[in-house]
């Protein structure tokens, strides 16, 4: 039985990935490192671990930002003015998680401060804040275009195509 629980800080031991890590998906190369919470432990003995941002690289922590922009951007889009002007700026604030799967072997208990993040080069060294920090505050005031009646019946339509077409090939 391992001494690692729910709610356990931990890090993802550094490896060779093997054969047998590509068939159960459970070990990827670019998971050394990472560090994490656990969220839950399967039976398989399989971890849902939520990522720190701050332990992602920088390529990635820059898309898992900008995805979690464009839904943010989705959201408030698809409210009415009215409900986004009542809207707090801390219920505005949409975050995404960085969860992935791995195997409980491939864990390690990990410090409990919050500033053992993964080594980064130091041109690239930059936490989660300080990159949402340097995005351009005229982004952040612009008005959210939301899409005209036409553009909507359009998307409407095209999916009722896809639909009807991927029911005629099941067929």
């Amino acid at each position: 039985m391992s001494p690692l629980k729910t709610g356990d800080r931990v890090k993802i031991v550094d490896r060779q990935m093997t054969a047998a890590d590509t068939k159960s998906g459970l070990y990827y190369d670019y998971f050394r490192g990472l560090v994490g919470t656990i969220e839950r432990i399967y039976e398989d003995k399989s971890v849902s671990l939520r990522v720190e941002l701050e332990s992602l690289p920088e390529d990635v922590l820059q898309r898992h930002l900008e995805i979690q922009d464009t839904a943010k951007n989705r959201w408030l889009s698809g409210l009415g003015q009215e409900t986004r002007e009542r809207l707090s700026e801390a219920q505005k604030n949409v975050t995404l998680t960085y969860t992935i799967l791995v195997g409980l072997d491939d864990l390690e208990p990990f410090g409990k401060g919050k500033s053992a993040a993964r080594p980064k080069p130091k041109a690239a060294s930059q936490s989660a804040e300080a990159v949402v920090a340097a995005k351009p505050k005229a982004k952040e005031k612009a008005e959210v275009e939301r899409p005209s009646e036409k553009d909507l019946e359009k998307a409407e339509e095209d999916y009722l195509k896809r639909i009807i077409d991927r029911a005629k090939d099941n067929k």
